[in-house]
């Protein structure tokens, strides 16, 4: 789907911050290896219980292909550094796919569809040192050679329309205050994490920070997140079937729908599907 291709020229010329853009939260744990050790941020007493650390931290069914391809164009990265194998690995609970063949993934994507724009969110890098952020940048440049948009202070004058005349298609946000040309400060981007375990709470708290002004970036977090106490109370479930149970993909989808589009900008959520990527998009014909 090229949908940013296709958008009409007026939404082109918008600002960055002011188009609507269907965005996956953990956007890489779609696969967890629950025979390997637990992430950096995880207490080692779950080391007994990895089964039910994997169930409750899958957040996406999609690879990255097939989110780029439904028209995910907001990619949310959790990294830190697997010592054993040598390599930069996706984390969210559990240590997932290694970062550097994912990148590959997305600029081929992009290859292919020359006209659409990933913002590529590093927004949790655990255990980085000097060295690691020095090896993950390069690992950066070089895989999107000639894509990378740089580094302004605002997004105040980045519009698709920009973006394409100059050829880039990748906005890196990275989360260490690093010079360097290609890599935005997430001081841009305002992303506040909802903690809620109801839709009731999460359309309240959604309500509340899309009424802020956002000079830059917005994301609204279409998520629930469970607490200990949900854990323990569905040790057998999942958070995708505690997710459906609480029909989260509509509330949000229904959410986003009914507010005013010059306050929307990144919507994202979990185990996003073709259908919440369309309605997402859908919102910039309003």
């Amino acid at each position: 789907m090229d949908w940013m291709r296709d958008l009409a020229e007026s939404e082109k010329s918008k600002k960055l911050s002011k188009l609507i853009i269907p965005g996956s939260h953990d956007s890489g744990a779609w696969f967890l290896d629950v025979d390997g050790p637990l992430a950096p941020n995880q207490p080692d007493v779950f080391q007994f219980a990895k089964t039910i650390v994997h169930n409750w931290s899958v957040t996406q069914d999609l690879d990255f292909l097939q989110q780029l391809q439904r028209g995910i164009r907001y990619l949310d990265f959790r990294i830190a550094p697997l010592r054993e194998k040598g390599t930069y690995n996706i984390v969210h609970g559990l240590y997932g796919k290694e970062i550097g063949q994912q990148l590959q993934i997305i600029d081929e994507f992009l290859t292919n569809h020359p006209k659409e724009v990933v913002i590529l969110d590093f927004s949790a890098l655990y255990e980085f040192t000097e060295a690691d952020h020095t090896e993950l940048i390069n690992m950066i440049l070089s895989c999107f050679n000639g894509k990378l948009a740089k580094r302004q202070a605002s997004f105040d004058n980045v519009t698709l329309n920009q973006l394409n005349e100059i050829n880039s298609q990748a906005i890196v946000l990275y989360d260490a205050n690093i010079d360097n040309e290609y890599l935005w400060n997430r001081s841009l981007i305002s992303s506040p994490w909802p903690n809620v375990q109801d839709t009731a709470s999460l359309v309240g708290f959604l309500n509340e920070e899309v009424a802020k002004d956002h000079l830059n970036l917005f994301v609204a977090q279409g998520v629930i997140s469970p607490d200990a106490k949900t854990i323990l109370a569905n040790l057998a479930s999942t958070l995708k079937q505690w997710g459906l149970e609480q029909d989260v993909e509509n509330t949000v989808i229904g959410w986003a729908g009914v507010q005013d589009k010059q306050k929307l900008n990144i919507v994202i959520a979990d185990f996003v599907t073709s259908h919440f990527c369309e309605s997402i998009i859908k919102c910039n014909d309003s």
